[in-house]
């Protein structure tokens, strides 16, 4: 059985003699109607449950015709569901076709870090500023990863070249500021006759206290400056003295 044989043709009509009638009955008013409800009981009303029961049955999608849909060969409603299932199926054994999932179809959140492949998220990916302090691991920004002159002053923390971060030799006179180095700096016995420039040790600079004894000298040897008006009578005088000879 199908739609068609639920049609009502002339034929059905003919059977209930309606088309035989005169045009104006001359029948009962009852006898009127009960011509036309022969008609709607015998013809309209069995065709019409008919219909019906074909419509509900397992059966009806099979008849009922659909329009093209995009990528789906089928002319009836049986025909595209079973097209959509193949489909569907096709998905979840892993059919579908290269590069046919685009971003629309992806909802939101929906790749999860455990879809990402190792290694996929390249530099390019990455939108610029998106690296944030808290995304670095600590100790991950290595030596490698800093360029050459990358770190300036700026970028330097009061006090934080210590002693040890300097490289023997690395403080040469170029970075040594002008009259810095003060007399807590120099080692004792760290000024050497080498270090000193040639009449650069003045009266003012020696003490007053150095003895031509301190010097291994005789005191016949030296003669006074500015302290007193004889000669030393001992070693121990305090002066400054010249070496003379006679």
């Amino acid at each position: 059985m199908s739609f068609s044989d639920k049609k009502i043709t002339e034929g059905d009509i003919a059977s209930q003699g309606v088309q035989s009638k005169p045009n104006k009955l001359t029948g009962t008013a009852a006898e009127n109607k009960a011509v036309f409800d022969n008609l709607v009981t015998a013809v309209v009303r069995e065709k019409f449950n008919a219909f019906l029961e074909e419509l509900m049955g397992a059966s009806a999608a099979g008849q009922i015709g659909v329009d093209t849909v995009p990528g789906i060969t089928a002319e009836t409603v049986q025909e595209a569901l079973e097209a959509i299932m193949e489909s569907q199926q096709g998905i979840t054994q892993g059919a579908v076709a290269d590069g046919s999932i685009t971003a629309a179809k992806l909802a939101d959140g929906a790749v999860s870090t455990a879809k990402i492949a190792a290694l996929a998220v390249t530099g390019a990916l990455i939108a610029a500023g998106a690296v944030s302090t808290e995304k670095i691991s600590d100790g991950a920004v290595t030596t490698a990863k800093i360029a050459a002159l990358a770190i300036t002053a700026a970028l330097l923390a009061d006090g934080a070249v210590t002693t040890d971060k300097l490289g023997n030799l690395a403080v040469t006179a170029a970075k040594i500021a002008n009259a810095t180095i003060t007399a807590e700096k120099l080692a004792v016995g760290a000024v050497v006759t080498a270090k000193i420039a040639d009449g650069a040790v003045t009266a003012a600079k020696l003490a007053s206290s150095l003895t031509y004894a301190a010097v291994n000298l005789e005191s016949n040897q030296v003669r006074p400056i500015f302290v007193t008006d004889t000669a030393p009578t001992s070693a121990s005088a305090d002066g400054i003295y010249l070496v003379y000879e006679e």
